[in-house]
């Protein structure tokens, strides 16, 4: 495990270079806003296993997910590019998300986006990105709007967590 990402699990808090915060969500602090090491291990293996060439990442928070497939993907000796997209990025998190992907050393293969991911995803799929692996982290599945028009599996794999919708209203098709 990378000793950027041991710290912040250990110490359970972030900095923002000047300030350490608590490994919470700034506005609701009893709402779970990192990935714990269990989840990061499993996610580390879905890594491994698919050993994903470009991977992408809806949330991005303090980085706590991103450090554990960059990590993953360092661990392979994978030339990767993992694309991550935040809209809150300098504002709410106050960058710490980019500042641990930094001080971790993976800035090289981290592609960040501080936008809504119903404006970045039409990009990439005009860019003709191939996705080998996506992560939907949290609750970004009320960043698509209604009139984006966007399939989300396109044959990506995908892996979402903490999904906002009850599992009876989940579709079935990816």
């Amino acid at each position: 495990m990378n000793a950027v990402l041991e710290r912040i699990l250990t110490t359970r808090t972030v900095t923002d270079g000047s300030t350490v915060l608590p490994l919470s969500h700034p506005d609701f602090p009893n709402l779970p806003v990192h990935m714990d090491e269990r989840e990061g291990r499993m996610l580390e293996r879905v890594i491994a296993a698919v050993r994903p060439a470009v991977s992408l990442e809806i949330g991005f928070a303090y980085g706590v997910s991103t450090l554990f497939i960059c990590g993953a993907l360092a661990a392979a000796c994978a030339v990767a590019t993992h694309i991550v997209m935040d809209p809150h990025q300098s504002t709410q998190w106050r960058g710490i998300g980019l500042r641990n992907v930094r001080e971790a050393g993976y800035a090289g293969m981290v592609r960040f986006y501080e936008e809504q991911s119903e404006f970045v995803l039409p990009r990439l799929l005009a860019e003709g990105i191939k996705v080998d692996f996506a992560l939907i982290d949290g609750w970004h599945t009320f960043q698509l709007r209604e009139d984006a028009n966007l399939e989300l599996c396109g044959g990506w794999p995908m892996l979402a967590l903490k999904s906002a919708q009850p599992p009876q209203q989940r579709s079935q098709s990816c």
